[in-house]
């Protein structure tokens, strides 16, 4: 009963609090925390993650850099994260500070996490046309915006499954609009779930995945994914990703590969490319590249696979 009624402060708590984390749907390969920070509690004691993740055909493709840093103790956990995000004119930059609380019911471990973050949306004048200089919808913009937000996430997990939830962008939308390019997040929703067969002398472990989100935009991503684990030590796997959203479509596949050195550091690498569809000629190709260093307890509190 202690659990529940301290549970249920911080999720009201949330609601006077500003924080959020940035809706990068397809970071959750690279690092599941930007998305889910609750999910946190997995670590055994301390994670630095530094990723980068860059689209591409054109020039003023979209790209990010994110820095996570998560610091799991017994009973509880926070997170502190530095984002710097392109989007063909605007530059985003944000702050993000959260705290999660966890706890054990029966054999699953199960935490709940708040996330505030300090956002700030810069147009870069440096990428527009001398014609989009002159269009008068520019001088009625302002040159820097910063606005706080606000989430809340769930996490669940054994040695054989993962369950995790999220609500991102509590507060009313917030940034820049200028015809099909904008800053403004919508509310949305972020589903994981994942199941594992490990070998019974952990040779090797199957992971099959499920991950999806809905913004209020009528955006839609649905992304099955599954990898191949070799002694906690190489993985492989693949993926297949459909997106939807007001005006076009697409279907994706891609790979998935990383690299465990010394149990300390993890090495992710993420490929994805349209196979059919309509979409913005920017989006078809996707890179992303992610370096985790663990600080370990001498136990753990529970085996996690990268």
């Amino acid at each position: 009963m202690k659990k529940f009624i301290f549970s249920s402060i911080l999720f009201f708590l949330g609601i006077f609090s500003f924080a959020q984390i940035f809706p990068y749907t397809y970071d959750y390969l690279l690092n599941r925390k930007n998305l889910i920070p609750a999910s946190g509690a997995e670590d055994n004691f301390m994670s630095v993650i530094l990723s980068y993740n860059k689209k591409w055909i054109l020039p003023a493709s979209p790209n990010r850099a994110n820095l996570f840093v998560n610091m799991n103790f017994r009973h509880h956990g926070v997170n502190l994260g530095f984002y710097r995000n392109q989007v063909v004119i605007f530059n985003s930059s944000a702050v993000q500070l959260g705290y999660y609380y966890k706890t054990m019911i029966k054999r699953y471990h199960v935490s709940f996490a708040l996330n505030g973050l300090l956002l700030q949306d810069k147009i870069n004048y440096s990428r527009l046309t001398q014609d989009a200089l002159s269009d008068p919808s520019f001088s009625s913009l302002p040159g820097l915006i910063f606005y706080p937000q606000f989430s809340i996430s769930n996490f669940i997990f054994t040695d054989r499954m993962e369950l995790g939830w999220s609500v991102n962008n509590l507060l009313k939308a917030r940034g820049y609009s200028y015809g099909n390019l904008n800053t403004i997040y919508p509310m949305n929703f972020n589903l994981y779930a994942a199941m594992f067969y490990k070998h019974p002398l952990e040779y090797y472990l199957l992971k099959a995945q499920l991950y999806s989100y809905y913004a209020m935009d009528k955006s839609l991503l649905i992304e099955p994914s599954a990898i191949f684990v070799i002694k906690n030590f190489i993985k492989a796997g693949g993926l297949i990703s459909y997106y939807q959203h007001p005006g076009y479509r697409s279907l994706s596949t891609g790979l998935i590969l990383g690299l465990r050195l010394k149990n300390k550091i993890v090495i992710n690498y993420v490929f994805r490319t349209v196979v059919l569809g309509k979409v913005i000629s920017y989006t078809r190709v996707e890179n992303g590249i992610s370096i985790t260093y663990n600080i370990y307890r001498k136990t753990e509190i529970a085996p996690r696979y990268f």
